[in-house]
């Protein structure tokens, strides 16, 4: 992410990171059916800002970090401008563990855990997707009508 306090803490420009916003953004224009870069409009460049900090909109978001991850602090903080935001959001931090420790489930028993929690929300939030889309197709019968 694009935050603006980690250059108190990292000695290079953040205007490469990626925002969330950023990568949405790209996102959306990459897989427009017959987009094309080099036909965008000034309006559309606009969108594709790594200073916009706007996270309204965003789905539910798990969040790994280990708390000696070097940007722990900015991560808090964008969790709670996302909150702000009215952004569902979980924050997992693994007490002690580094930036990637999800990813060493092989060697790691706190990385074994945090996959299985997020699978176990992931699953959830398939299921509330699921439940919602469900109820766009039923139909319900008012009796008083009949």
């Amino acid at each position: 992410p694009n935050l603006k306090y980690l250059d108190n803490n990292v000695r290079f420009s953040t205007d490469h990171y990626l925002s969330f916003r950023l990568a949405n953004n790209l996102r959306n224009l990459a897989i427009s059916k017959g987009r094309y870069w080099f036909t965008l409009t000034d309006e559309e460049l606009s969108k594709i800002s790594p200073k916009d900090d706007s996270f309204e909109g965003f789905p539910p978001l798990y969040i790994t970090a280990g708390t000696n991850e070097i940007s722990i602090d900015a991560i808090r903080d964008m969790t709670e401008k996302m909150r702000s935001a009215g952004v569902e959001v979980i924050l997992d931090e693994g007490e002690g563990l580094m930036h990637t420790y999800a990813l060493f489930d092989l060697w790691s028993p706190q990385s074994r855990h945090v996959q299985e929690k997020i699978h176990r929300w992931t699953r959830e939030q398939l299921l509330i997707g699921m439940q919602s889309m469900s109820k766009l197709n039923t139909v319900t019968i008012n009796p008083e009508c009949i």
